[in-house]
């Protein structure tokens, strides 16, 4: 009868052990082992004509109800060049500067990328019917585009937007056929860094970036950082993550230099091959908080930037937030580090996964001190954290799940400085003293 008894309930407890799992070694969290600066966390407003107050408030303000970036993204329009006067037509940049200084108010930073020089510096690009799309800068242009973007820093700072870096190419090895774009190699980028790129921010506090590849390809960084010229004209290796993953580039990081991802955006999971619409849902929120874990951790870099601020088209919808304002899930995603973690914190050692699909990451800055921590299994999940070398009496929880988004928790007591945290299936929470 017994051995009935067992043989009944015994599948019963293989149902209902997923369904909550204690995580299976304590998380530590090291205030004394410091990591790298956080610039901070934003999107593109690249093709986005000039936003409304309330849109640039709901991205980048830091009330309860908005996104808390602070890292705007501007696209540098193809201007006409007088090679002459050395002048631009200024024009073609006004409107995304006004985005620039709606963002710089609310105390985002701002930096700004060309997709293309103009179409007068360019050469190789005859088989175009858009000569903006792909080609070469002229060798002989090298000059006047050094002086392009030198002219573009002083428009700016006319129209009250202090960048604080520029670029020297979106993309440079990516040749898209549609759409502005030009192509360099790493050989062309050192040359240009080493011989010109003291002059594009000569007389401002600027900063240059490099390379801003396709995939975060550390070979077309290689030719610059190595040579000296170059690499000391050169403050932050920026790049992208199109088919690849965060990893540690580690010949930048031995160059002193910042590692930016400065574009990226994921496709929902309701994506499918014959669905011509769809929304976003719990899962891309775990998925964006979980790259955005991972390009901290694993690639350390100083700052995140998601590809468009807002959806193109709300019914494939790939933004932060959509054309009525509401943040997709992807938004709530990023909102989850760049809500709390503010421009000038300090990431600091913790266990990374401490249970499988389990995610932790620690921040402090300003007397205050995050952790984000995400649960990206389908079970819940109970994950005991001791914080060492920083007391902390109290933590709020603000957590989205099947429950809510990014809704705050009633405040848990860390005793010890240790506490349980209560990880719902498919979740992320972050959490603020």
């Amino acid at each position: 009868m017994m051995f009935k008894f067992k043989k009944k309930i015994f599948p019963v407890l293989l149902c209902l052990t997923p369904l909550f799992a204690w995580g299976a070694t304590t998380a530590e969290v090291d205030y004394a082992k410091v990591g790298q600066t956080i610039r901070g966390f934003g999107g593109s407003e690249a093709w986005n004509g000039v936003m409304t107050s309330a849109r640039v408030k709901k991205l980048y303000g830091t009330d309860s109800g908005s996104l808390g970036l602070s890292i705007m993204r501007l696209r540098i329009a193809p201007a006409t060049w007088n090679s002459s006067s050395q002048t631009a037509d200024t024009s073609a940049w006004n409107a995304e500067l006004t985005n620039g200084k709606a963002a710089q108010d609310l105390g985002a930073i701002v930096f700004a990328t060309p997709w293309t020089p103009p179409v007068s510096m360019k050469v190789g690009n005859d088989n175009r019917s858009n000569k903006l799309w792909s080609g070469n800068l002229a060798t002989s242009s090298y000059g006047d585009y050094a002086n392009y973007l030198k002219s573009y820093i002083s428009y700016a700072k006319t129209k009250g937007v202090n960048l604080y870096a520029i670029s020297i190419q979106n993309e440079p090895d990516w040749d898209p056929q549609n759409y502005e774009s030009c192509l360099w190699s790493a050989d062309q980028l050192a040359t240009w860094a080493a011989n010109y790129g003291a002059r594009a921010i000569s007389g401002s506090t600027v900063k240059l970036m490099m390379p801003e590849s396709l995939n975060f390809n550390p070979n077309m960084s290689a030719a610059a950082l190595n040579n000296v010229s170059a690499a000391t004209n050169i403050s932050i290796i920026g790049g992208h993550l199109y088919g690849s993953k965060p990893s540690y580039p580690t010949l930048a990081k031995s160059k002193g230099k910042e590692l930016w991802m400065t574009e990226h955006y994921l496709d929902s999971t309701a994506k499918t091959a014959t669905a011509s619409a769809w929304s976003t849902n719990l899962a891309d929120a775990v998925a964006a908080a979980t790259e955005i874990h991972n390009s901290m951790v694993v690639g350390q870099y100083n700052a995140y930037v998601w590809w468009w601020l807002v959806n193109s088209n709300d019914s494939q919808p790939t933004g932060l937030i959509d054309n009525s304002n509401n943040p997709t899930y992807f938004g709530t995603g990023v909102q989850h580090f760049s809500r709390y973690i503010r421009p000038g914190y300090a990431r600091y050692d913790a266990t990374a996964q401490p249970a499988s699909g389990v995610y932790l990451s620690a921040y402090a800055g300003s007397s205050h001190y995050v952790l984000v921590m995400i649960n990206a299994n389908n079970y819940s999940v109970s994950q005991p954290v001791l914080i060492k070398n920083k007391t902390i009496t109290s933590l709020i929880p603000y957590q989205t799940s099947g429950s809510g988004r990014f809704v705050q928790q009633s405040p848990i007591t860390v005793s010890g400085n240790a506490f349980t945290a209560k990880l719902p299936a498919m979740s992320v929470t972050t959490y603020v003293q």
